[in-house]
Formats: C-alpha cells, sequence, structure tokens
C-alpha cells in the first residue's frame, strides 16, 4: 500500500510541467526532495540541476530538471525555461526558501504542482515504510498512534522514530505520548524566537484555523511576512486557511492564554472570513461572551444558517445565561434544532421565548409564528388554521417578513392536507411565497421555500420534473456553499434520481458531498444515501442498492421513525421489485407497516407495485381499487401505478391503454423511465427521438436520423432556437412572450398549442414534450450548443487536475464551434446574450490552449479565425 508521501512522489513524476516545492520549517522539504531524485533514477530519467536560465538548450537535457535559486534570476526569469522543457514533455522542480510562496508561479501558463506543506504531511503507511527502512519495531497501529499526535508532522514523525532506535517499544511509547517528550520537540524548534513572538503565535493557535487577514491583525504584516512563514509546524490547509499542527499548538497554547484584546481584535476578521462560529468562540475564551451573545442575536437567521448547526448548537448552550437579556438568542436555537430535525427542541426553544416576559412583542410573535411551523403535524388541520388566523391580523400589524412567513407555514400545513385540490394550492401558495422572498432580498429563505414546495406538494402529486427545475433554482438561490446550499443539493439529488436524470445525480451528488460533509448533521448524509440507493436502482446496481439503503436508515436517526422513513421504505421496495427482488421488497414494506399510516398514500402505492411486482394481479388490482376508492391518488401519479397493472396483464372495459400511460409519462417529463420499468413494452417501439440532431454554430440546421436538413416553418425554427438557448427547456411565459410580444397571454398560449403541432410534425411527436408550464426537448434531441458546454466545462474542470484531460476537452470544445452562435438572428436579445457567452467561453479555451501547449499551427489558425471572426450583431 501506497503512503501519501510516496504518491506525491509518482504524481510528480508523472507530472509535465512545473513542481513548486516550498520548503516550511519542520515538513522535510528536502527529504521529498532526495525521495523523488531516488525514484527518478531507478526509472532511468535523467536528473539535472538549471543553473542559468539564458542557456536554453543544456536546460532542455534533463527529464527532471531542478531550479536550485530560483530568486538570483528572478521568477520570472525562469519562464521560458520553464515553458519550453514543458513543450518538450520534460518536468521542472523549483525549490523555493522558507518564506516564498509557490503561489508566485501558479498563473504560469502551464500545469503547476504546489507541494507545500500540507501536501508534506506523513501518512500511517509513510512512516511504517520509514521505520521498515531503519529496520525499527513499528506496528500499523503504532504508526498510526504517532501520526495522530503530530498530526503528520515529519519533524515529529522523525523525533519519534529516533525514540525506537535506543528503546523498547513499551518505553518509546510511553516517551512519545508523555507531554515533556512533546515540549522538547517542539521547543527545539521554537527555540529562535523570541518570547513577544512565541506570543503572538500562539494567539493565533488559539483560534485553529486562520486567515492572512487574522495573522496581519494579530501581529501586523512583518510578523505575517517573516516570524509566521518561518513557525514550526505551520501549513496551508486545503481550504486556504493557516494551522498549526497538533502538538506545536498544543505547546504555544498552554504557554499562553489567549488574550481578551487580541480576541476583540481578531473577532470582525474572522467574520469577514465567514468564520461566524470561530468567532463567537474566541469570543468566549477571552471571556467576552456578553459580546458574542450580542453578535449572534444582531445576525440576520440567513447568515446563521451558513454556520456548522451542530457547532452553533454548542456555542448556544454555552450562552444560555444570556438568553434573558437577548432574548433573540432563543430563536436562533430554535431555528438551529429546526434544521437538525430536532424538532422537540426547537419547540421547546419557541416555548421558552414565548413565557419569557422580558421578550418584546415583535419577538414573541414570531416566536409564535416559528412554533406553529414545528408543531403543525401534532394538532391537526383544523386547529392550525385556528392558529393561523389568530396570528394573521397580528403578523399584518407588525409588517416586515412576518407575513410572509406565515403565509410560508401556511402553505406548509395546506401540502399536508388529504385532499389533492388543497395540495395543489399549496404548491400554487408556495410559489408566490418565494417570489415573494426573492423580492425581499431573502434569498435562501427563497431556497427554503422551493425546498418546502419540492418536498412536500410537489413530492405527493408525482411531479419530479417540476420539483427538479424547482430546486435548481433554489440551488442558485443559496449557492453560499452553506447549510441552506448542502440541504438544497441534498434533496435535489434526490429528484434527480427519481427523474432517472443520472448525469444531473452525479454533478448534484458531487457537490453536495463537499458542502454536507462540513455540515457536521448525519441526516442529511442519509440523504444523500437515500438519493444514492435510487440511483444504484435505476444503474442496475443491487448491492449498491442494498448498501446506500442500510446507510440512509442508519444515518437519518431521528427522522427515520417519522414519515420519512416509510417514504424511504416505500421508494426502496420499489426499487427492489423493480430489480426483481420481490422478496427484499416486502421485507421493506414490512419494516414499517405499524407505522404506515404516518404515509398511508405512498405505503400503499409501493404496496400495489411490489404485490404487482409479485406476479399477484388480482391482489395488486384489489389494493389498487382500496386506494383509489378515496379519491386521494393524485393525477400525476396514477401512471406509475398503471404502468405496472398493464405490465402484469391488466386488460378489460376502461382500462387505460399502454398509449395513454406513455402520454401521461412524457407530459410529466419522465418518458426516459418507460424502457427502465418496462423494457417488454418499451424496448425498441421508437420511444425517444433517435437521431435528431440540431446544429447552431455557423449555421442553423435540424436532421433527422442523419439524412440531410429537415425542413420545417419560420416560426417552428423559431421556437427550436429559442429552446436551444435556454439549454432545452423554456417556461411557456417566456415563450409566448418571445414570439408573439404584443398579444394577450390568451392569445399566445392558444397559438403556442398549434404551433406545436406544426413542430411535431416536422421533428417527431416526442422532440418536444410539454409540461404544465414548460416545454422542452425529448431525451433524443442532441445539439452542438449542449456539447460545446459539456465539453468547455470538462476543460475548465480539469485544468488543475488534469492538463492532459482539460487541453483535450478545449480542443474538442473548440472543434465544435465552427462559427458564432446562429449568426443569421442578429435581433434577438436572448439569442445575441447566448452568442456572447459561448464567444466569451471559446476565447478564453483559445487563450489557454495558446499560452499552455498549443495544437499544431494549422488548426490554430484555423480555429483562431473562426473564434475570432466578427460578431454579425455587433456589426
Amino acid at each position: 500500500m501506497q503512503g501519501s508521501r510516496s504518491r506525491l512522489v509518482d504524481q510528480a513524476l508523472l507530472h509535465r510541467g512545473l513542481i513548486v516545492l516550498e520548503s516550511p520549517l519542520g515538513f522535510d522539504a528536502d527529504g521529498f526532495r532526495s525521495e523523488l531524485e531516488r525514484a527518478a533514477a531507478e526509472r532511468q530519467r535523467r536528473v539535472g540541476t538549471l543553473v542559468d536560465p539564458d542557456e536554453l538548450e543544456p536546460n532542455l537535457e534533463p527529464d527532471l530538471g531542478i531550479i536550485e535559486a530560483p530568486l538570483s534570476a528572478g521568477l520570472r526569469g525562469w519562464r521560458d525555461t520553464v515553458i519550453e522543457r514543458h513543450r518538450a514533455d520534460r518536468a521542472t522542480l523549483v525549490v523555493l526558501p522558507t518564506g516564498v510562496s509557490g503561489d508566485v508561479l501558479a498563473e504560469e501558463p502551464l500545469p503547476t504542482l504546489l507541494v507545500d506543506g500540507h501536501r508534506l504531511r506523513l501518512s500511517t503507511t509513510d512512516v511504517l515504510t520509514r521505520a521498515e527502512a531503519d529496520g525499527l519495531p513499528v506496528t500499523e497501529g503504532i504508526a498510526d498512534l504517532i501520526v495522530g499526535l503530530g498530526s503528520g508532522w515529519p519533524a515529529w514523525a522523525g523525533a519519534c522514530l529516533h525514540v525506537f532506535e535506543t528503546d523498547t517499544v513499551a518505553a518509546a511509547i510511553e516517551t512519545i505520548t508523555a507531554a515533556p517528550f512533546r515540549r522538547r520537540t517542539v521547543r527545539a524548534h521554537l527555540h529562535r524566537f523570541t518570547e513577544r513572538q512565541r506570543f503572538l503565535l500562539a494567539q493565533l493557535a488559539h483560534f485553529g484555523s486562520f486567515s492572512d487577514a487574522a495573522a496581519v491583525a494579530v501581529g501586523g504584516l512583518g510578523f505575517a511576512e517573516t516570524v509566521l512563514a518561518h513557525a514550526p509546524g505551520v501549513y496551508r490547509d486545503p481550504s486556504g486557511l493557516f494551522r498549526f499542527v497538533t502538538p506545536v499548538e498544543v505547546e504555544l497554547t498552554s504557554e499562553f492564554e489567549l488574550d481578551a484584546h487580541t480576541a476583540q481584535a481578531i473577532a470582525p476578521v474572522l467574520i469577514a472570513d465567514g468564520q461566524l462560529l470561530p468567532a463567537c468562540q474566541i469570543l468566549i475564551a477571552g471571556g467576552l461572551s456578553e459580546i458574542a451573545a450580542g453578535l449572534l442575536e444582531s445576525l440576520p437567521g440567513r447568515v446563521v444558517d451558513l454556520c456548522n448547526q451542530r457547532e452553533l448548537v454548542a456555542v448556544l448552550r454555552v450562552l444560555q445565561p444570556f438568553v434573558q437579556r437577548f432574548p433573540g438568542l432563543g430563536l436562533k436555537q430554535a431555528r438551529a434544532h429546526g434544521n437538525l430535525a430536532e424538532i422537540q427542541a426547537s419547540v421547546e426553544s419557541c416555548q421558552q421565548v414565548i413565557v419569557d416576559t422580558s421578550t418584546p412583542e415583535l419577538l414573541r410573535l414570531e416566536a409564535s409564528i416559528e412554533l406553529l411551523l414545528y408543531r403543525h403535524r401534532t394538532i391537526g388541520q383544523a386547529e392550525a388554521a385556528v392558529e393561523i388566523a389568530a396570528l394573521r391580523e397580528a403578523a399584518e400589524q407588525a409588517g416586515g417578513p412576518l407575513p410572509t412567513r406565515l403565509r410560508e407555514i401556511e402553505a406548509q400545513i395546506l401540502g399536508q392536507a388529504p385532499d389533492n385540490r388543497t395540495v395543489q394550492a399549496a404548491a400554487d401558495r408556495f410559489v408566490e411565497v418565494a417570489a415573494e422572498w426573492e423580492f425581499q432580498q431573502e434569498r435562501l429563505r427563497a431556497a427554503k421555500t422551493l425546498r418546502g414546495l419540492a418536498a412536500g406538494p410537489l413530492n405527493h402529486l408525482g411531479q419530479y420534473r417540476q420539483a427538479q427545475d424547482r430546486l435548481a433554482h433554489a440551488a442558485r438561490l443559496a449557492i453560499s456553499q452553506g447549510f441552506d446550499y448542502g440541504v438544497t443539493l441534498g434533496l435535489k439529488c434526490r429528484f434527480d434520481a427519481l427523474c432517472g436524470d443520472l448525469d444531473a445525480f452525479d454533478q448534484s451528488i458531487s457537490q453536495a458531498q463537499v458542502v454536507i460533509a462540513e455540515s457536521g448533521i448525519s441526516w442529511l448524509d442519509g440523504q444523500l444515501q437515500w438519493a444514492t440507493a435510487l440511483a444504484a436502482g435505476w444503474r442496475r446496481h443491487l448491492a449498491a442498492v442494498e448498501r446506500a439503503f442500510r446507510n440512509a436508515r442508519h444515518m437519518l436517526g431521528p427522522v427515520y421513525e417519522g414519515d420519512s422513513g416509510v417514504v424511504l421504505n416505500a421508494e426502496m421496495a420499489i426499487v427492489f421489485a423493480t430489480l426483481g427482488d420481490t422478496e427484499r421488497a416486502r421485507r421493506c414494506l414490512v419494516e414499517v407497516e405499524s407505522r404506515a399510516d404516518q404515509n398511508r398514500m405512498e405505503f400503499a402505492f409501493a404496496d400495489v407495485i411490489v404485490t404487482a411486482r409479485s406476479g399477484d394481479l388480482d391482489g395488486a388490482l384489489h389494493r389498487w381499487a382500496m386506494l383509489d376508492a378515496g379519491d386521494s391518488v393524485p393525477a400525476d401519479r396514477r401512471w406509475r401505478i398503471e404502468l405496472e397493472l398493464l405490465s402484469a396483464g391488466w386488460a378489460g372495459d376502461g382500462v387505460p391503454t399502454i398509449d395513454e400511460v406513455e402520454t401521461e409519462a412524457k407530459r410529466l417529463g419522465l418518458g426516459s423511465l418507460l424502457p427502465r420499468l418496462a423494457p417488454e413494452r418499451f424496448s425498441g417501439t421508437g420511444l425517444g427521438v433517435p437521431g435528431v440532431s440540431i446544429t447552431t454554430f455557423g449555421r442553423f440546421a435540424v436532421s433527422r436520423a442523419g439524412v440531410g436538413d429537415t425542413p420545417m416553418s419560420a416560426q417552428v425554427g423559431d421556437l427550436v432556437k429559442l429552446l436551444v438557448v435556454h439549454d432545452g427547456r423554456a417556461t411557456v411565459e417566456q415563450i409566448c412572450d418571445s414570439l408573439w410580444p404584443d398579444v394577450d397571454q390568451r392569445v399566445g398560449l392558444r397559438r403556442l398549442k398549434n404551433l406545436l403541432a406544426k413542430a411535431r410534425n416536422s421533428l417527431g411527436h416526442e422532440a418536444l414534450v410539454r409540461g404544465p408550464d414548460t416545454l422542452s426537448f425529448g431525451d433524443g434531441v442532441a445539439t452542438d450548443l449542449d456539447e460545446f458546454v459539456r465539453a468547455t466545462n470538462d476543460s475548465i474542470a480539469r485544468r488543475r487536475a488534469d492538463p492532459l484531460g482539460s487541453r483535450r476537452a478545449a480542443i474538442a470544445a473548440l472543434d465544435i464551434y465552427q462559427g458564432h452562435l446562429l449568426p443569421d438572428d442578429l435581433y434577438h436579445d436572448s439569442i445575441n446574450r447566448r452568442r456572447l457567452e459561448v464567444r466569451a467561453h471559446a476565447n478564453d479555451l483559445l487563450a489557454y490552449l495558446s499560452a499552455g501547449d498549443p495544437p499544431h499551427a494549422p488548426w490554430m489558425a484555423s480555429t483562431r479565425t473562426r473564434v475570432l471572426a466578427a460578431d454579425p450583431a455587433a456589426v
């Protein structure tokens, strides 16, 4: 097994570009260089030192060229050398002295691998490798202990291994875990610093992680650039913040306590860096708890939502004695518990605010509204309606955001109604409230409202594609990489999977995992596992479904005991049944049968499908009749049951046809699921739109099955172009406003209906899918603009980690760019905006290739001509 250091050496040997080696104190940069040179020699690669930047020919000879003293010629003086070596497929190692950042060269137009303190840290495997080379009796457990105590600090590991050369194993372990050994090892590196310098380093060590601005605030610019740069065991973590390794941090913080003046000076810097909770923790540690309480109370809820909610609850618990003086803290506490799905704790926090006699009336009203949100499921629809009526007048008189908040809660309560019309009314209310929040610049509130819309009414009604779109918008509103963004992406992952949109799922979950990992909230991880199980079902990976389902149940915690657990088991039962494991599907339902009343429809829905998949058509029909008797099944979900019953052999008078089921699925944007759910009925039936290709670069053309250009009317062409520049999906309102800007909406809708019929005659019925308020391309429609966007995004994403893949993707994107986007449409605002946007991306790709390792000259010349040609709309 390779350690992190071995992998880094291998990565450096494979790198073709610039390797920047920083040498922070205690991080064994010389050791890494020796390992790299030794590994290069073992692979018969020539290693040489580069001395004079003007001797270009000799500098191209070594496979690995090392620049010893780049500062003597100036970092920029070596630019031509490293670029020419990169073009000759050779790597260059630049060794920088301590305190000089390798970021100086990071913007050079060639792939750069930065080897800094963070990357030079050792893993357990690295320590084992060193111990084995020296013949030392170190086991994996001992190596893990050494790394853990020293946070992978090479100087620490070296000191520990030195003890093993002279002591028995037991004595060595006792020595390295004792405080005196830590102090001796750290002081050996700290002895060169004055007491004042150690005091300033200790103030920073109290913060855990800190930014450059924090270092300047504590000790000034000179301290940050000289003393801190040479401090032992300090490194930048992947987020760009500084940290001390554990032994150095412990020694510094035990020698000097946190100074209150420092805490007060650094708190604004931490808040500016987006580190609200560390700022509060520092104020508390500095004896300034009252200031911390006032700070938290004064901040808007949307700011508090960006914190790690578990850590926030811990901070609020410490500040509990100040709640009477700062009653708004109680609401912050209720909100944090609500984000953690700890509903009872939220209820108690709201009640405490309400009964406290010192609470201002406006704050008491806000707490009453929040309390209704947290307990509405336990008091019933009628009682909730009475409470809403009582609060409405007071909220309207108070003004501000409270009336909107009350309407949002009312929408949530309506969304729990058994009547489908009421649920649809709740969906409409949610949309209105989200628009109100956006108008009030409450973007995170709007995102939360859209999440409520998707998870509640749209999920119940079966309008999964619409929920997916709403959540995509919610993610854009909550893009601040905080709690709301993670929750939104986690929920979007589930709807991506429900829609069978696996490309969108892969993209959503890769972003969600990064954000949710920082939140410290287990039930959010459970949501991701839930979505992963659904996606694995479409990929027919039964073992992956079982693993993700098991993880979801465990991670959801208390959330699993509510209706979410019933919905999870119901959806998993359908997945297992679809994969042919009906026995496992039935066990999923039996597991939650005793509490199925928490979501009777989802449970009964899955029961019908599992019974039909088991081959019991009569039993499935009986269950379906019972479920359908109360008119509780939304119209947009009926196609799914009908598909299963028809596949099981359902026939007779009044039974829907398979064509009607197909039409319903396509109307909801779910037509692509049909071949997966019923392959015996839809395989090879022409489902989708095979061979429909739309060309937009340099000219506009549509072809079907690769046979010439498809003739169409000008208006059909305008409709297709409009959908293309809106990424294949536009709202009905957008289309009508664009095509017929001067007509009444009813007239526009009538015209659109006629135009849609003409377009389907030209392109095929499945080429265009009409939703409740959207029009989109079918699954089989391909556009060169989509291909260009995918290749461009791929190139940008790979620039640091995979330069060769980035270069290939950039070339592929520019090959697609055969001229400006829709060059004949000069007076259309949407097309002109998209044309400028696409052209800017093409310019960026061209500059990237030109500055790095350009392809052969003829290709570059023709591509440059296409990209830089005058935009016809600007002439």
